[in-house]
């Protein structure tokens, strides 16, 4: 309507502008022309009469064609309207000044049951009478709006239903300004405004389900707490009641051998060293338990001190040299004779000592090395051997406890099974990482790296040694706790966030050794971390860990992330994966 308006007023104004040019130039030149023609003044004025008459015939032959032109044009654009208004998928409903239906289109008929027919002429039907009060206030306001307004309300189809639209009204004007109704187009916001309510009752719900089982969760978690510390204190005393009879066991069995109790004929012999033997590997298994639960339980007492590594070095190559030569192994030790750290030296003989066990244990032929160095703020110690070797796929498994890998030889391993799991918590324990690197049919290296110059922290903190920390950033608050609590389990100091600020506030108080980082985080993502950990020289060195649901090849990594976890983590692979960043910010393990 505006449109029409608006085009008729610039018709009106070309029309008028027409004919007033044509008047002009009529008198103007009218009268030049009969001069130039020797027409006297008489003559020119007994010709007013033609001349008036020519004028008028000039003149309305311009204004018929201009009013034919216009005409057609605005019955072309009465159509294209009358057209849209018919064709539209929502209502269009026009009201006069008694709120009397003057237009109402199929779409409105579609939506609301009545008919043109039935209503045009006719007050709103879809208004309720109790309403109609209030649609009456609000059309009068409407009619002296400048502009259109936008409202919900709540109407009535014919057959009684009741629907939500959203309305947009605006006034109708006729050629002189002066309002004559209103129109309006009308959304049925009905099934979308259901949509919401339900989409909301069920966020209300979920987060009730959430809330249910993060509780659930926390009790089973007490649960399991309480259950592994009543395991602890049974394997503690346990451990202690086995030794006692184990020892007497060990020590008449050494008598009766050593013939301290009166000889023994061969067969005597040899069921005695078996009684022996089998002592000594029951007390191996409790001993590993026991240290095991220990770790666990946070009870292991580090006494860290300063230690010559040449000195660690020579002692475990005296207990493990007889066991190389009785398998008839080359031996090989390399270590610069000043080199020093800061450590427990018992716990770091045990480690030494467990690795160079297996690596006797699994080789055959060839020989075992043993070399130590440091680079930089850490000591590195390389066990390597010319062994069987483990297949890639069991080598994520080899830390794991009472693992007893399947060498697919004639070899079967002795032990309890324990030996690699231990060391691994043990090199958390003094701050460092244990790693493996392995090819079947050439042989292992084993590789343990220790921060030099750390001294011990409080008894509290695991007693004795910096344990590294990890930052787990992930929005998910079940993922967190998962993760949170195999990393502690294994030693790890761990801090969480569960945004991409917290997670740059975190990083600001307390630089961690290594993030694990969900990309998809509220705020700032675990993209935009990443760009400004690596492009603050400070940070730039923090290894990080992408975490995803997703992939690796899915999300096209950068050069940004040391490493990659899928959802759901394995925790086996998370640690593992874990040394392996850890003792490469720093130095690259070798595996040869």
């Amino acid at each position: 309507m505006i449109g029409v308006s608006v085009v008729d007023r610039r018709y009106a104004t070309r029309v008028t502008l027409l004919y007033a040019l044509a008047a002009g130039a009529w008198i103007t030149f009218s009268d030049t022309l009969l001069s130039r023609l020797g027409l006297s003044a008489d003559q020119i004025s007994r010709l007013s009469l033609y001349k008036g008459l020519g004028f008028v015939t000039v003149t309305s032959i311009v204004l018929y064609a201009s009013v034919t032109r216009g005409t057609r044009r605005f019955a072309s654009l009465s159509e294209r309207l009358s057209t849209f208004i018919d064709v539209a998928p929502i209502p269009i409903v026009s009201l006069d000044l008694q709120n009397r239906v003057v237009l109402w289109n199929p779409a409105a008929e579609r939506v609301f049951g009545w008919t043109a027919e039935e209503v045009l002429g006719k007050r709103n039907p879809i208004v309720p009478e109790e309403e109609w009060d209030t649609f009456i206030e609000n059309q009068e306001r409407l009619l002296n709006a400048p502009t259109a307004t936008g409202f919900e309300v709540v109407r009535t189809r014919k057959d009684g239903q009741r629907l939500r639209l959203r309305i947009f009204n605006a006034a109708v004007h006729d050629e002189r300004g002066a309002v004559i109704g209103t129109i309006g187009v009308l959304e049925d916001i009905t099934a979308y405004t259901a949509a919401v309510v339900e989409i909301e009752q069920y966020r209300d719900h979920l987060e009730e389900l959430v809330k249910d089982r993060t509780a659930r969760l926390q009790q089973a978690n007490d649960e399991l707490k309480r259950a592994t510390e009543a395991k602890d204190t049974f394997v503690a005393s346990m451990s202690h009641e086995l030794r006692t009879p184990l020892n007497s066991i060990i020590g008449f069995t050494q008598i009766l051998l050593q013939g301290l109790a009166g000889p023994m004929n061969a067969e005597q012999v040899k069921q005695m060293e078996m009684v022996n033997a089998s002592g000594r590997h029951l007390l191996a298994l409790i001993n590993d338990i026991l240290d095991l639960s220990k770790i666990e339980a946070g009870q292991t007492i580090l006494q860290p001190e300063e230690v010559r590594i040449s000195e660690v070095l020579a002692s475990v190559e005296g207990i493990v040299r007889p066991l190389l030569e009785a398998k008839g192994l080359e031996w090989a030790c390399e270590c610069a004779e000043t080199a020093t750290l800061y450590t427990d030296k018992r716990r770091l003989e045990q480690i030494l000592l467990n690795l160079l066990s297996n690596a006797v244990k699994f080789t055959d032929a060839g020989g075992v090395r043993l070399s130590a160095n440091v680079v930089g703020p850490y000591a590195r110690f390389e066990v390597a051997d010319t062994g069987v070797g483990i297949n890639s796929d069991a080598l994520h498994d080899v830390f794991g406890e009472f693992v007893q890998l399947d060498t697919k030889d004639a070899i079967r391993p002795e032990g309890t099974g324990l030996g690699l799991a231990i060391s691994r918590r043990l090199a958390h324990l003094l701050g460092g990482t244990l790693v493996a690197a392995s090819e079947v049919g050439i042989g292992s290296t084993f590789v343990l790296t220790l921060p030099v110059g750390v001294e011990a922290e409080p008894a509290e903190e695991h007693a004795g040694s910096r344990r590294r920390s990890v930052l787990v950033v992930d929005d998910d608050a079940h993922a967190r706790g998962i993760v949170t609590r195999i990393l502690r389990d294994a030693g790890y100091v761990v801090r969480q966030a569960p945004d991409g600020a917290s997670a740059m506030r975190s990083v600001a108080d307390e630089r961690p050794d290594v993030i694990l980082l969900d990309l998809v985080l509220p705020g700032i993502d675990g993209w935009e971390i990443a760009r400004r950990l690596k492009t603050a020289e400070e940070t730039a060195d923090i290894p990080l860990v992408c975490v995803s649901i997703l992939l690796e090849s899915e999300h096209g990594l950068t050069d940004d992330f040391a490493g990659y976890l899928v959802k759901p983590i394995d925790s086996a692979e998370m640690l593992a994966l874990l040394d392996t960043v850890l003792a490469g910010n720093g130095y690259t393990p070798s595996a040869d």
